[in-house]
């Protein structure tokens, strides 16, 4: 009996996995991992993963199997690609098709990418959320698979992932990221759900806002006032001329706009307002109404300054020509001098 124990023991301890050996997975099983592959960019990460994973699980007669096999699942342009080449084992094929499917930008240009993401006007949360996402699986997939070190790895997705939710809480409108902020999410899906629901909140506020009562301007979009009473409208007003004197009308605004009705002024004067006024006195110097050119007094006082001016520059001129003309009468003088006494020396 106790023989019999111990062979119960034995055989026990028989049936128990080994370490370092792997069990025998069927290559049915192992065949559900592979997906058809039809030279997609955006699945060439998932697909070359898989195969990894399957190839992991298989033993060294499965393996010969399922690199046929995963050859077979090729379709389209990779299929059109592959058939080209002889390839001997699975990292030919691997290398192959990163070169030929994988991403075309360098790294710094997909990081460019991610960094220059903002939301558009007419774009919503979800619609930008989507290519922030787009950009981060990009630049993820390209450090997977250039990163030989895998200690590395999980830094530096974890900081592609900082990254995504600074440039998300940056890209959206300042009423939505004012609030995120405050709330301080902590992964780029939290931010992702919590912009949304600001986002249905804010739209609902927005129409059930009371419409504005104001009136607004076709002119220039404001409100609070008419196209008529818009500063905009105010054109130079129409001068016209007569007896070489520039009237200007009663109505200093353009024809096609009338000034904001104002109340009337009471009358000082104790006589009768004229149904018919007279036209007012406009300058064609300064611009300026109630008197004529021959009267201004901006035109005296720049003739004035004018002919000053002229004066000094006269008196000048005046000056340095009498002083010249001293000048040669003095060495005029000193040379008959010179001569006067030269002649009498000769004469002695």
């Amino acid at each position: 009996m106790a023989n019999e124990g111990v062979k119960l023991e034995y055989s026990g301890l028989s049936t128990l996995p080994v370490p370092g050996e792997r069990e025998n997975t069927s290559v049915s099983f192992l065949t559900k991992f592979i997906k058809p592959f039809d030279g997609d960019r955006n699945k060439l990460s998932s697909f070359l993963r898989n195969c990894e994973n399957a190839l992991n699980l298989a033993n060294k007669g499965q393996s010969d199997i399922l690199f046929k096999y995963i050859l077979s699942q090729l379709e389209g342009k990779a299929e059109t690609a592959c058939s080209l080449k002889i390839f001997d084992s699975w990292i030919e094929l691997k290398s192959f098709l990163k070169s030929t499917f994988g991403e075309t930008k360098h790294r710094e240009h997909l990081l460019l990418d991610l960094q220059n993401c903002k939301q558009k006007p007419n774009e919503s949360v979800s619609q930008y959320s989507l290519r922030i996402e787009t950009c981060l699986t990009r630049l993820q997939t390209d450090i997977i698979h250039s990163t030989t070190d895998k200690t590395e790895l999980k830094g530096r997705i974890a900081n592609t992932e900082d990254l995504a939710l600074h440039t998300f809480l940056l890209g959206i409108p300042s009423h939505i990221s004012t609030i995120l902020r405050c709330r301080n999410p902590s992964s780029l899906s939290e931010a992702i759900n919590l912009a949304n629901q600001e986002e249905k909140l804010f739209n609902f506020a927005q129409s059930s806002r009371t419409p504005d009562l104001r009136p607004k301007c076709r002119n220039c979009g404001r409100m609070g006032h008419l196209e008529r009473q818009c500063m905009l409208n105010r054109q130079r007003p129409v001068f016209t001329v007569s007896n070489g004197a520039t009237t200007l009308p009663t109505s200093h605004q353009s024809p096609r706009s009338s000034a904001p009705f104002q109340p009337p002024r009471a009358s000082t004067s104790s006589q009768a307002p004229t149904s018919q006024q007279t036209p007012t006195i406009f300058c064609r110097y300064c611009k300026y109404p109630g008197h004529d050119i021959q009267d201004c007094r901006k035109r005296q006082y720049n003739n004035n300054l004018r002919q000053n001016q002229n004066r000094q520059v006269h008196y000048v001129s005046e000056n340095y020509s009498y002083n010249h003309d001293d000048n040669n009468n003095y060495y005029d003088n000193i040379q008959s001098q010179h001569e006067s006494i030269s002649s009498s020396e000769s004469l002695n």
